[in-house]
């Protein structure tokens, strides 16, 4: 069978366009690495007895020796400085802000540093803005497990035009931070605690295990307490396999609330390496 020069022209010029294409899609959708299934966040009424239930999920398409998914609690504060919160840039303001000094003084004595996140992850919330991540809880974690979530050891803030125009302190847990009230002017005690009615369950596919509070842990004895769950409300997942999911379920009752204005972020490293961020 003979085959004309013209038809053969056609051939290669249509493999030549097919295989283009393709590396022009595969240089255009760049493959995940790890994709949300659920995200499901309800509003969380503050003061409310109602039980608000949240569920996240994750799945992988490659192998991971490590998956670390990490929680944390945002609220705005007030900022404690010494001078004015202006500059150029992050490394000009930082050390006007007292608890920043702070905790590089004593973390400098170990040689220890904080997890520095430096990128717009929340551009829905501040557009052409900069935004700067310290996260200290990982040197901490070393001396302070047991009342890690009674600590503020991430702070994130947001510099536009040379200023300061948002701060916000989080605590690492699962958690929305418990509230707290002064008595007396000088002590600061707990009231009311997410632990107390929350609950926790999280795992590969469909094997996960649950956290329960003291209350449920009493009717239920052979479930773990909510008091076990890893510090710094950071998840550990050892060799992740392709297309397996993590899930994490969490609830706790609207009463136990403290404050009413808070943001949740999830962090998700893959081998060590930040890949994702999620704000709710």
């Amino acid at each position: 069978m003979i085959i004309s020069r013209e038809y053969l022209g056609i051939i290669l010029v249509a493999v030549v366009f097919s295989t283009i294409l393709t590396l022009f899609i595969i240089g255009e959708r760049p493959e995940k690495l790890v994709e949300i299934l659920k995200n499901d966040v309800p509003p969380l009424a503050y003061g409310s007895d109602q039980k608000f239930g949240y569920a996240f999920s994750l799945v992988f398409r490659r192998n991971f020796d490590e998956v670390k998914v990490k929680f944390s609690w945002f609220r705005s504060m007030p900022m404690l400085l010494t001078g004015n919160a202006t500059g150029s840039t992050f490394e000009e303001i930082l050390p006007r802000f007292r608890k920043i000094q702070m905790l590089d003084d004593f973390l400098s004595t170990f040689g220890a540093e904080p997890e520095r996140i430096e990128q717009n992850f929340w551009p829905q919330a501040f557009p052409d803005n900069e935004t700067l991540i310290l996260d200290y809880s990982g040197a901490l974690s070393a001396g302070m497990t047991d009342i890690s979530y009674l600590v503020h050891p991430i702070y994130m803030f947001v510099l536009k035009n040379g200023k300061i125009t948002a701060y916000y302190e989080a605590i690492a847990d699962y958690f929305p931070e418990r509230e707290w009230r002064e008595f007396g002017g000088t002590s600061v005690q707990p009231v009311r605690d997410p632990r107390s009615s929350g609950s926790v369950e999280f795992g590969l596919d469909e094997n996960r295990t649950k956290y329960v509070s003291l209350g449920e842990k009493r009717l239920n004895p052979e479930l773990h307490s909510v008091y076990e769950l890893p510090p710094y409300g950071e998840l550990t997942f050892e060799n992740v396999r392709k297309d397996q999911r993590v899930t994490i379920l969490t609830f706790v009752s609207g009463r136990t609330l403290g404050f009413g204005s808070q943001r949740e972020m999830i962090r998700v490293y893959l081998d060590g390496k930040l890949e994702m961020i999620q704000v709710n």
